[in-house]
């Protein structure tokens, strides 16, 4: 396993590549994530079938008893025994006062996703 994040303001985005294991439908398991929760959507970077984006959003309770919403954005991709797994979180609305972090680009993360799987595969096939 290898992983890498990069953090900017309030959002961290997190890559992990698993080679190995148990890595067989974890692209089907999310999207049945999206299915399992109506608020959830998925897309297809396309990256083939052997990829998903699914887009949230997490509601938290702060100590003052009000609520923040966090969104966050997950890509996986297949790749033969490699599992590649991008995780964007901002939880800039997690401060007293906010309501809300600002809106996340799913095209630019699908970008990101996308470059990360070539950078992977020029690695490793």
């Amino acid at each position: 396993m290898i992983a890498q994040s990069a953090t900017i303001g309030s959002a961290a985005t997190v890559e992990v590549l698993v080679r190995g294991g148990p890595i067989e439908d974890a692209v089907e398991q999310l999207s049945a994530a999206a299915e399992r929760c109506p608020q959830a959507q998925i897309t297809s970077p396309n990256l083939g079938d052997g990829a998903a984006l699914l887009r949230y959003t997490t509601v938290v309770s702060l100590p003052d008893g009000t609520q923040v919403q966090i969104p966050a954005l997950i890509g996986a991709v297949e790749d033969g025994d490699r599992l590649l797994v991008l995780l964007n979180l901002d939880a800039g609305g997690a401060t007293p006062g906010a309501t809300t972090a600002a809106p996340q680009d799913p095209a630019a993360f699908a970008d990101l996703l996308a470059q990360a799987y070539d950078t992977q595969a020029a690695a490793f096939d």
